[in-house]
């Protein structure tokens, strides 16, 4: 059984993941954090980000890179498109609800 740390986890992830969809593959951890707090996530801060990012940089879903040497940068994957709209899935990422 999953902890509720965990499951917020998993739905942080995804949302990022559905955030860099929209915003055309990619985004700096700055947008990517205002993402995460205007979707309800308010108390996440720079490092619970760097953190996500790296999860998900690790699992293949994103590939970041750093601007100026201060700003990371995170491009979301193919690997990532798939994983954000549900057709793979990987564990550590909230899979998306079907309606109907």
């Amino acid at each position: 059984m999953t902890s509720f740390a965990d499951h917020l986890k998993a739905e942080r992830r995804r949302m990022l993941l559905l955030t860099l969809l929209d915003l055309d593959g990619h985004a700096n951890e700055r947008s990517l954090l205002t993402a995460l707090h205007l979707d309800g996530h308010i108390r996440e801060t720079k490092e619970t980000l760097r953190e996500d990012l790296e999860f998900l940089r690790s699992t293949a879903l994103i590939t970041t890179s750093m601007f100026q040497e201060t700003v990371m940068v995170a491009r979301i994957t193919d690997r990532g498109i798939d994983c954000a709209k549900g057709r793979v899935t990987v564990e550590g990422i909230k899979r998306p609800q079907i309606v109907g």
